[in-house]
């Protein structure tokens, strides 16, 4: 019984030992004063501009032709953040059914043309592809009609840094007569967040 006490005894000493060594790994305090936190700013331009928007209007275009649009983003703030592009407002307009179209076209309300169906769109950001949101498709050759309200996250912008958008667009050959008169108009909207 002696024994069984003394080891008892042995054992509880041990045991507030070992509590006393691992209550000193998880009781460190530091005290620091004058700390002082200042938030950055990340400050956007579009072509040199302090605005958001970029206009993108080819007129008339025929079948088979393609160009590109080349958008200049800046940030010109002190922190580094994180550029989007928005396509918003898209609006396809009939403007009538001219001859040859009526053929094709059962859609003659002013705001039912099929442009923007057709329209193909590939967008890239410094050179790399730009994707959908949720699906992981990359916007190449896809219809104008499909980016209405997608946000498009371009990808980082460092602070004071400048990166180059590329809007390619292409009418292919061969759509026929259900474009004829029509016509799209839409808005791009570009922001830098975090």
């Amino acid at each position: 019984m002696k024994k069984f006490l003394l080891l008892l005894a042995a054992a509880i000493i041990v045991a507030l030992g070992l509590t006393g060594i691992s209550s000193a790994y998880f009781s460190d305090t530091e005290i620091s004063e004058g700390i002082i936190i200042t938030g950055g700013t990340t400050e956007l331009q579009v072509d040199g501009q302090v605005d958001f928007y970029f206009e993108f209007d080819k007129g008339t275009i025929k079948q088979g032709a393609s160009g590109t649009a080349t958008i200049e983003l800046s940030n010109t703030g002190s922190t580094d953040g994180v550029a989007d592009l928005r396509i918003m407002n898209l609006v396809n307009y009939e403007n009538g059914l001219k001859k040859g179209e009526k053929k094709v076209d059962g859609t003659p309300g002013e705001f039912e043309g099929e442009l923007g169906a057709y329209l193909l769109v590939t967008i890239t950001y410094n050179g790399n592809p730009v994707y959908l949101p949720g699906d992981g498709d990359a916007v190449a050759d896809m219809p104008l009609d499909n980016l209405n309200g997608e946000n498009l996250i371009l990808g980082g912008l460092a602070a004071q840094d400048t990166r180059i958008v590329e809007i390619a667009w292409e009418l292919p050959g061969g759509v026929g007569e259900i474009i004829k008169s029509d016509s799209v108009s839409f808005c791009t909207e570009f922001s830098l967040g975090w």
